[in-house]
């Protein structure tokens, strides 16, 4: 798939990696909070996504993404 994305656009290069679960998260969390946030990263549902938003995302609206 990263392949097919760098193909069709040679301007953009893809580093991706795989991790066990629990090192993801750790590591997710320190870089979310650096100068060089990822771009696009994976969540397993949207619940863990909160652990991202100031406040733990109190008073948010629910809202599903179709696929």
């Amino acid at each position: 798939m990263v392949k097919r994305f760098e193909d069709a656009y040679p301007d953009i290069d893809i580093d991706a990696s795989a991790h066990e679960a629990d090192t993801y998260k750790t590591n997710i969390r320190v870089v979310i909070g650096s100068q060089r946030p990822p771009d696009i990263f994976f969540v397993w549902n949207h619940e863990w996504l909160w652990n991202f938003v100031p406040g733990g995302g109190r008073g948010r609206e629910r809202h599903r993404v179709s696929e």
